[in-house]
This record gives structure tokens, sequence and C-alpha cells, in this order.
């Protein structure tokens, strides 16, 4: 199915780079100990249209899959508009198909590094810009993003989800997998890091904040990772002057209201209930 869809998007001409499970399912876990429930890709706003078309031409619509009827609900207008002004994507395009364990899948469009619309474009284009194709198996070329990029990415993807208070009520803010993911990432014996030019990418980007929360959360998870002396010295030195924020959710509709946790992240790791563990500041 990835390769379908990275085939189509590289005739397309469209600059795009793959992102998250369908890159590391062939690359950093064994077989069969990935999975994914959608295609994730990082793209430049100003291609999405296009990029619409080509998705539309493969049999996807762009809505809501209605499981009692097993048939995709095309979005409204409204819909549409919601998630790019929320969310920083769009609305998925999910197609139904009839293969063995798959009934339903889907592709998220990302276009912000963040959940605003705006604000990230010339980081997303340096993103994109650093892009190659790799090959995952025989023939099959996919564009995705280099080591550094790879990671910091991955970063900023889950402190978009974990900093947001809708996120936190739909119970989507804390997925282990992603912890998983970058703990994968870095002991991968394959992975080879450059930690001056990842610390570099982090500052010209402005995503240093974003990317110490999901580092420094990460190794709250899994310790082991503080026995890599490179990986706690590059903490260090982007650990921000302030880190009130690891303890905090903003509105993502107005940032000036915040929430904070009055329990600690492993605690409310396992607290379904734990939205009201928070109380606005």
């Amino acid at each position: 199915i990835v390769s379908q869809l990275a085939k189509a998007m590289n005739e397309s001409g469209i600059p795009h780079a793959f992102l998250k499970g369908s890159i590391l399912a062939n690359s950093i876990y064994p077989p069969g100990c990935r999975i994914s429930s959608d295609i994730d890709i990082l793209l430049n706003a100003s291609d999405l249209t296009q990029c619409s078309n080509v998705f539309k031409e493969l049999g996807f619509v762009q809505g809501f899959f209605d499981e009692n009827k097993n048939e995709v609900i095309p979005a409204t207008r409204k819909e549409l508009i919601n998630y790019r002004m929320n969310f920083g994507e769009v609305v998925p395009f999910r197609k139904v198909v009839d293969e063995p364990g798959i009934n339903l899948i889907e592709v998220d469009i990302n276009f912000s590094l963040d959940w605003m619309p705006h604000g990230t474009e010339d980081a997303v284009a340096k993103f994109i810009e650093q892009s190659d194709l790799y090959e995952f198996s025989e023939g099959q070329k996919i564009s995705s993003l280099p080591t550094e990029y790879f990671l910091a990415h991955l970063c900023v993807h889950l402190f978009k989800e974990a900093r947001v208070i809708t996120w936190v009520e739909w119970q989507r803010d804390l997925g282990l997998y992603k912890f998983v993911d970058i703990y994968g990432f870095l002991t991968d014996p394959n992975v080879k890091l450059d930690w001056n030019k990842f610390i570099e990418i982090l500052h010209e980007n402005n995503i240093v904040k974003e990317t110490y929360y999901a580092l420094e959360y990460a190794r709250t998870f899994f310790p082991a990772l503080n026995k890599d002396e490179a990986f706690v010295e590059m903490l260090q030195k982007i650990k921000p002057d302030n880190t009130d924020y690891l303890e905090e959710v903003i509105d993502g509709g107005d940032s000036s209201i915040r929430y904070r946790w009055k329990k600690s992240l492993l605690h409310r790791f396992f607290d379904l209930k734990r939205l009201d563990s928070l109380e606005r500041v």
C-alpha cells in the first residue's frame, strides 16, 4: 500500500516526505512489529490541492469512515476548514479496501509542524527540501527525511498532540507508541545521529522546546537512555531555562489559556480520566 502511494507521489512531482510508521515499520522494527492505522505525509501547504487530486485519482475520499455502512462519508466544507485552521493538517483521505486484515486505508497530510495553520511554513519547506528517496525493498523507493530531521519530526509531532487539551480530551495525548518510536530510533545500532547537526536543526527551525519535551519524557519512560552519555549531553545543551511548560497543556485556539497537571507523567499516563487532573492556571 505504501509503495503504491509512494509511486503515485513520486510520479506527481510534488515535494513530500513520508513520516513515522510507514518508514519505521520498514527500518528499525522487525517485520510485523510496528503497525500503523494511518500513513503520514509531510507536504507544503501550497501543494495541498495538487496532492488532493492525486489521491482522488487513486479512489480516496477526504472524509470520515462510517463503520456501520462501511463507507467514507465526504467531509463538509466546514469540517475541511476546521481541520486546517485548528489542527495543522487536513481531514484525512480514506479508502475502503478488501484486503487481508485491512478494510480501510487512511492518509494524513501534515502541512504544519504544530497545530496552527500558519507559522511553520519555512520549517516545513526546509524539512521537505532535505528529503531523499530511500529504498526499503527491491524497487520500492520512498521519499522521507534524513536521520536528524526524522527524529526532530517524531519529537515535534509528539509534542503537538501532548501539548493541546483537545488531544487530552480525545485521550490521544500520550500514546505509548510515540515514545517507543523515539526510543527505538535512538537505540537502533544502524541509526547514526550527528548530535551537533541535530542541535543546529532544532535552533534553525525554532523547535528546541518541543524536542526537549519529547526527549525528556522519552527517557522518563525509558531510563536506559540515561546510559547514553552523548544523548544526555545533547539533552542538557538544549534544555530550556524554564521547563514549567513540561507540566502544562494549552487551548489550541488560544495559547494564553493554560492548564497544569496535578499528577506526574507516569501517574497520569495510566489514568484514563487524566483530564480531571488538569487545573486552569
